[in-house]
């Protein structure tokens, strides 16, 4: 039982739930952070067409959950942290910016690093703007 308030008064730190068509099908979908273990938390895509599998976008820690923000991102070119000079240290510099098209869902912890959602059209893909 005490797990579960302390679990519930985390929760309520974290940024409230974003509704866009993250995967471009037409329907509304909802990215959320869950909890997934103590002291461990999740951003989740739940998608609103029906039969289609909750997608795990990131694990985060619970101390930078009241950093932590969920929006949705403008459609248009960004360039992304690789191209911008940084090292992922995943080896060479694959996607130098990203045309965003539709809703897309952004995360980052404020005035340190944000990322993009993609939609490949079979899952989703993270690409780093900021770090």
């Amino acid at each position: 039982m005490l797990a579960a308030i302390v679990l519930a008064g985390a929760v309520a730190h974290a940024p409230a739930p974003v509704r866009g068509d993250f995967d471009h099908d037409g329907k509304q979908d909802v990215a959320q952070i869950v909890p997934s273990r103590p002291g461990v938390y999740q951003l989740i895509i739940r998608r609103g067409a029906r039969g289609r599998p909750i997608s795990i976008i990131d694990t985060i820690k619970q101390g930078d959950l009241a950093n932590l923000f969920i929006t949705t991102e403008k459609p248009g070119r960004l360039q992304t942290w690789c191209g911008k000079g940084g090292d992922d240290g995943d080896g060479p510099c694959l996607r130098k910016s990203v045309r965003l098209h539709g809703d897309t869902l952004a995360f980052g912890t404020r005035e340190a690093s944000e990322a993009v959602v993609i939609w490949t059209g079979k899952k989703f893909e993270v690409v780093w703007i900021s770090d």
